[in-house]
C-alpha cells in the first residue's frame, strides 16, 4: 500500500513515459520515478511502479537496494520486484529488513510479503540456505521469518528444525514455526509435536497450532481442540473452534 509522501514533480510526462524502454535507464531517470513513487498522484505513483518493476540493468542494483531501506513502505516494494527478478534468492537478507522495517512501522507488508513468498516458493533449494542461516540466527525476530518463510519450502527445510522450534524461547518464533507445519502435511510426527505445543502459555502459539492442526486434517487433534475450545482467551477458542470444525468435516 503506497504510504503518504511529499508531492513531487514526475522525472518524464506520459507521452514520454509511454516510449521509454524502462529495463535501462539512467540514474537520474531512475531517482526520478522513485520521486513519483512520493506522489499524492496516486495513477503517476503506480505508472512509476510498473516502470522501476521493469528495471533490469544491473547497474542499478545498489541504488535499487538502498530503496530497500527506505523509510517509505511503498517504495521498498517497488524496490523489491526488479531485485528479485535480478537477483532472486540472493536479495533474501535484504527483504527480510525490509519486512521488519513495515512492521516496526505498524504495516502489515502484506504486498512485500507476497514477493518474498512467491520468490521462495519458485526455488525453495535455492531459497533454503537463507533460511537455514535465519533459523540459526541469535535474534528472534530473524528466526521468526526464517520459520514463516520455511512453510513455502516443504520438503526442503527439514521438519524437525521446525518441530524444534516450537520449543524455542521466543513466542514470535514459537508461533511461526506451528504455521510453517502446515505446509509439511505428509509427516504424521508433526500432529504429536503440535497437541504437545497446545500447552503453550502464548495465547498466539496456541492459536497458530490449533489453525495449523485444523488444516493437517487429523482427527487424533479432535479431543485437543474441543478442550482448546474453552480456553482462556477468546481468540484463541475461536481458532480452536474452527479448526474442530474442520476435522468434524473430514471424519
Amino acid at each position: 500500500m503506497k504510504q503518504p509522501g511529499e508531492a513531487m514533480t514526475g522525472a518524464l510526462d506520459e507521452h514520454e513515459a509511454m516510449w521509454c524502454d524502462y529495463s535501462a535507464m539512467t540514474h537520474e531517470e531512475l531517482e526520478g520515478l522513485v520521486r513519483d513513487l512520493r506522489s499524492d498522484d496516486k495513477d503517476r505513483a503506480m505508472r512509476a511502479r510498473e516502470r522501476i518493476a521493469a528495471v533490469r540493468d544491473r547497474e542499478h542494483l545498489e541504488s535499487l537496494r538502498a530503496r530497500l531501506e527506505d523509510e517509505d513502505a511503498f517504495v521498498r516494494e517497488a524496490a523489491a520486484e526488479p531485485l528479485i527478478a535480478m537477483q532472486g534468492v540472493q536479495v533474501i537478507p535484504e527483504l527480510v529488513q525490509a519486512l521488519n522495517r513495515g512492521a516496526d512501522q505498524g504495516h502489515d507488508n502484506d504486498t512485500l510479503a507476497s514477493l518474498v513468498a512467491d520468490l521462495v516458493t519458485q526455488d525453495p533449494a535455492a531459497a533454503a540456505p537463507a533460511i537455514r542461516a535465519l533459523l540459526a540466527d541469535p535474534e528472534p525476530r530473524l528466526r521468526a521469518r526464517g520459520a514463516w518463510m520455511a512453510g513455502f519450502a516443504s520438503g526442503v527445510i527439514p521438519t524437525e528444525i521446525l518441530c524444534h522450534l516450537l520449543e524455542d524461547s521466543d513466542a514470535g518464533v514459537r508461533a511461526d514455526a506451528a504455521g510453517a507445519l502446515s505446509g509439511h502435511r505428509s509427516d504424521p510426527l508433526i500432529v504429536e509435536k503440535l497437541l504437545a505445543a497446545l500447552r503453550d502459555p502464548d495465547e498466539d502459539v496456541r492459536a497458530s497450532v490449533a489453525s495449523t492442526l485444523g488444516y493437517l486434517g487429523d482427527i487424533r487433534a479432535l479431543p485437543y481442540l474441543e478442550r482448546l475450545r474453552k480456553d482462556q482467551s477468546a481468540r484463541v477458542r475461536k481458532v480452536a473452534g474452527h479448526a474442530y470444525d474442520q476435522l468434524q468435516q473430514a471424519r
